[in-house]
């Protein structure tokens, strides 16, 4: 069956369907997560790139990259999208989540510091160094800064979640997973 998904991927993408970068995003994310399209998948990620050069396309790319196993490059391509003029402190904190999950405790925590540098005042970059400080064990520095962002979330499901981080820090939990 993938390799009919595969194949109707190949034929369709240069065609009307390739027109929407969207398209390239997905296709690049199914290959990435075969074991036979790893190639495809960064093609498609650096078309969807072609078509659309933003944060969106270049962390795609990363995330690719990070799937099939080529993790240094996949950094190089994330510090790329950090850079990039349309990346915000919220898309970035997100990228830095994927890399966390995975277990990849160093490169999400580099994220975040490079996003509090980038990023200076903005609520989800004081969140990130909070989960940097919750990893390393520093409970005081981490409920400052979780603090301080809970002072800049906006109402709603992220100053809930804030909240909810900070009893745990308040106990000397770690918030990350």
């Amino acid at each position: 069956m993938p390799e009919l998904y595969h194949q109707a991927m190949t034929h369709e993408l240069p065609g009307s369907a390739g027109f929407n970068f969207q398209n390239w995003i997905q296709a690049s994310q199914w290959a990435s997560q075969q074991e036979a399209y790893h190639e495809d998948a960064v093609r498609w990620a650096d078309a969807a790139i072609a078509a659309n050069t933003s944060f969106q396309t270049i962390a795609n790319k990363a995330q690719v990259l990070n799937g099939i196993g080529r993790g240094d490059e996949a950094m190089e391509t994330l510090d790329q999208a950090i850079d990039h003029p349309t990346a915000t402190a919220v898309l970035v904190h997100m990228a830095a989540r994927g890399p966390q999950q995975q277990g990849q405790i160093e490169a999400a925590n580099a994220v975040f510091r490079k996003s509090y540098e980038k990023n200076p005042g903005e609520w989800p970059v004081d969140f990130g160094m909070a989960r940097v400080y919750s990893q390393e064990g520093d409970f005081a520095k981490a409920l400052e800064h979780a603090r301080v962002a809970l002072e800049r979330a906006p109402a709603g499901p992220q100053m809930q979640n804030l909240e909810a981080q900070i009893a745990r820090l308040e106990k000397g939990e770690n918030i990350n997973p």
